[in-house]
């Protein structure tokens, strides 16, 4: 728009004859001397330094533009990516970071994303898979947690004891690692646990799916 502007005050000096090289140049069937100030001023340094002012200006303004969009887009995109990830039951291995508490729904889920809340994620997939022992289930993933804390499943009868464990990575993700559940081994229900970022413990527990 400002570079518009500089273009049409060019186009209308050009319009009404004006010539900004002399000194006493007409402007509308008078001299320029009689225009300003003081004998042999130029207009074309004035125009000159307006079209200066107004480039600059327009410059100004694009790069502010381009700074303030650029965490807002970041922030739409990643707000966008949290709330799709609590659709569809995936709010039910999500939790808030800052307490371990899960959440009642996907709108509770996408809400607290929306409004700048950390989300940790723990699973562990239902999923049968062939194993030594036969058939085996248990798949355990993760974001959002702890680096280098340690993740467990346990037997929830019984003992409790301790079936399968791992490390989360520097970046605070568990890749989808086999926990080989034995299929009729019994136990169920299984917890798998670990720690969000704020170091604050969650867990699931997830029953058997072999017949």
């Amino acid at each position: 728009m400002l570079a518009q502007h500089a273009a049409n005050t060019i186009a209308k000096s050009s319009r009404r004859g004006w010539r900004i090289d002399k000194p006493d140049d007409r402007i509308g069937g008078q001299r320029a001397a009689t225009a300003v100030a003081r004998p042999g001023y130029r207009l074309g340094g004035l125009l000159m330094r307006r079209l200066t002012w107004l480039v600059v200006t327009g410059a100004l303004a694009v790069a502010l533009s381009t700074v303030a969009a650029g965490p807002a887009g970041a922030a739409k995109g990643g707000n966008s990516d949290n709330a799709h990830a609590c659709q569809q039951g995936g709010h039910e291995n999500r939790f808030e970071a800052e307490t371990g508490n899960p959440f009642k729904n996907a709108g509770d889920c996408a809400s607290h994303g929306a409004k700048g809340g950390a989300t940790a994620s723990l699973q562990l997939a239902t999923g049968i898979y062939p194993c030594d022992a036969g058939e085996c289930w248990g798949t355990v993933s993760g974001s959002g947690l702890e680096p280098r804390a340690d993740w467990t499943v346990t037997n929830q009868r019984g003992s409790g004891t301790q079936v399968a464990s791992g490390k989360v990575d520097l970046n605070g993700n568990v890749a989808p690692t086999q926990a080989k559940l034995v299929c009729g081994a019994g136990g169920e229900p299984f917890k798998v646990q670990s720690l969000t970022t704020a170091g604050r413990p969650i867990f699931l527990n997830v029953n058997s799916p072999c017949g």
